[in-house]
């Protein structure tokens, strides 16, 4: 867990440094295999929730901040790589005396991306804002629970099934999210006065345990902040960010592997073409 924590507070001082040079979207890459798996399932070990809660948390200051841990062959800090957009006056020539400074007991190497490079993290930070967008106007998830303290030694599905049944007076049940490592179940309602009426089953019984219920973060709760807002205490990413993290990366792969090829398709038939036009 060292190098994953380790990556995590050198993205936690890009993201500082980022805020800092007024920097609006950041893309970080990292090799941590532990970090990745943490991320995509949604969830992440007790080492991790101290330093992500605070990554987010600064994070939240920026237009759109994407988040893509990629894992290599060799699981070390020096190929994380943080990708940034540098917005306003002199931003890029700032940034770029920063290259070999000391951030967090390592040096930063700074410097311009190709081009061919930075519109491949363009499409690739658009297509995952537009399926960000989507989900947080995606009625299904805009009012919702979490539930704990069941009886966690049941399969997912049966406690699905379970939770569903307890909560079903309560209104129209929308979707149904089981994190068995977190043992917490998100459970989304179609109107606000069904999550409170939900909300009301706190300390009610499950099968002889004594269940907790607490708001969860939505889009309508917790909203994503404009630019130029200051986050305040408090803020949390809205689950369903994180819940369907997994998914979201999924598709930004699958469409990128496919822009890929389009591209380079794209660059084959323009050299053809130059080459074609050249003077003999």
């Amino acid at each position: 867990m060292i190098i994953a924590i380790a990556e995590s507070l050198a993205l936690r001082e890009a993201i500082i440094t980022c805020q800092n040079l007024q920097i609006k979207t950041v893309l970080f890459e990292s090799d941590a295999s532990q970090l990745v798996k943490s991320i995509h399932d949604g969830h992440c070990p007790t080492e991790l929730y101290g330093v992500i809660s605070d990554i987010l948390f600064y994070a939240s200051a920026f237009e759109f901040v994407n988040f893509s841990w990629i894992p290599r062959e060799r699981n070390v800090i020096a190929d994380s790589r943080a990708f940034v957009n540098y917005h306003g006056h002199l931003a890029k020539e700032r940034a770029l005396q920063l290259n070999g400074s000391d951030i967090g007991d390592w040096n930063a190497l700074v410097k311009l991306a190709p081009e061919e490079e930075e519109e491949e993290y363009k499409a690739a930070v658009a297509y995952k804002k537009s399926l960000c967008a989507d989900l947080a106007n995606d009625k299904r998830f805009l009012f919702g629970i979490a539930v704990l303290g069941y009886d966690t030694s049941l399969p997912e599905d049966q406690v699905k099934s379970i939770l569903t049944e307890h909560f079903s007076s309560c209104g129209v049940i929308t979707h149904v999210y089981v994190c068995t490592p977190d043992e917490c179940t998100n459970i989304y309602f179609s109107k606000k006065e069904d999550e409170a009426s939900a909300m009301d089953l706190n300390g009610s019984k499950v099968g002889g345990f004594k269940i907790t219920t607490m708001l969860l973060a939505t889009a309508i709760s917790n909203p994503r902040l404009a630019p130029g807002d200051e986050p305040t205490v408090g803020y949390s990413i809205p689950a369903p960010f994180l819940e369907f993290a997994r998914e979201i990366n999924k598709k930004r792969d699958d469409y990128m592997t496919e822009w890929r090829v389009k591209a380079r398709r794209e660059r084959v038939i323009k050299a053809r073409r130059e080459q074609a036009f050249k003077p003999s």
